[in-house]
């Protein structure tokens, strides 16, 4: 189990879901553990790092305009300072 949340780490655009499961009165009874929101919370700054260099990558390699570039950067500006991303 311990090596699937590494996997976090190395993917950052890979959710693990940890869960604990109550078996009672033939029942199974699923519980999200409090690691799994610990984890997405320390990893939110790597994925949104990721986020934002998978579109400059694109806007990279996409074959705009200089002016329709400027206004794709700017926008992506906006939404990273607006927290929108």
């Amino acid at each position: 189990m311990e090596n699937l949340s590494g996997l976090a780490i190395m993917y950052p655009n890979v959710k693990i879901l940890h869960f604990d499961v109550d078996v009672r009165n033939n029942r199974m009874d699923f519980k999200e553990m409090k690691r799994m929101e610990v984890n997405c919370r320390q990893y939110e700054d790597v994925q949104l790092t990721y986020r934002v260099a998978q579109r400059l990558m694109c806007l990279k390699y996409s074959d705009q305009d200089e002016h329709s570039l400027r206004e794709a950067l700017q926008n992506l500006k906006e939404s990273y300072i607006g927290g929108r991303f």
